[in-house]
Protein backbone atom coordinates (compact mmCIF):
# COMPACT_ATOMS: atom_id res chain seq x y z
CA UNK A 1 0.00 0.00 0.00
CA UNK A 2 1.36 3.60 -0.97
CA UNK A 3 2.38 5.98 2.11
CA UNK A 4 -0.01 8.34 3.20
CA UNK A 5 1.62 11.57 4.03
CA UNK A 6 0.07 14.06 6.42
CA UNK A 7 -0.86 17.35 5.29
CA UNK A 8 -1.50 20.35 8.18
CA UNK A 9 -1.54 23.34 6.40
CA UNK A 10 -4.01 24.15 3.98
CA UNK A 11 -1.34 26.21 1.60
CA UNK A 12 1.01 23.51 1.23
CA UNK A 13 2.02 23.59 -2.70
CA UNK A 14 1.06 19.67 -2.69
CA UNK A 15 -2.56 20.82 -2.43
CA UNK A 16 -2.54 23.01 -5.31
CA UNK A 17 -4.79 20.72 -7.51
CA UNK A 18 -7.42 20.50 -4.91
CA UNK A 19 -7.78 23.87 -3.84
CA UNK A 20 -9.69 27.07 -5.12
CA UNK A 21 -11.22 25.20 -8.39
CA UNK A 22 -14.66 23.67 -8.84
CA UNK A 23 -14.60 19.56 -10.46
CA UNK A 24 -15.57 21.29 -13.78
CA UNK A 25 -12.53 23.67 -13.53
CA UNK A 26 -10.41 21.49 -12.69
CA UNK A 27 -11.13 18.70 -15.25
CA UNK A 28 -11.02 21.38 -18.24
CA UNK A 29 -7.39 22.99 -16.97
CA UNK A 30 -5.30 19.73 -16.48
CA UNK A 31 -6.92 16.41 -17.62
CA UNK A 32 -7.16 17.04 -21.16
CA UNK A 33 -3.04 17.77 -20.99
CA UNK A 34 -2.16 15.23 -17.82
CA UNK A 35 -4.81 13.42 -17.16
CA UNK A 36 -5.48 14.25 -13.81
CA UNK A 37 -7.59 11.98 -11.21
CA UNK A 38 -8.88 13.13 -8.21
CA UNK A 39 -10.21 10.29 -5.58
CA UNK A 40 -11.00 10.62 -2.57
CA UNK A 41 -11.15 7.67 0.09
CA UNK A 42 -9.15 4.23 1.10
CA UNK A 43 -11.41 2.04 -1.51
CA UNK A 44 -10.90 3.79 -4.94
CA UNK A 45 -7.26 4.57 -4.04
CA UNK A 46 -6.76 0.92 -3.66
CA UNK A 47 -8.54 -0.08 -6.99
Amino acid sequence: MAELITVDDPADPRLHDYTGLTDVELRRRREPAEGLFIAEGEKVICR
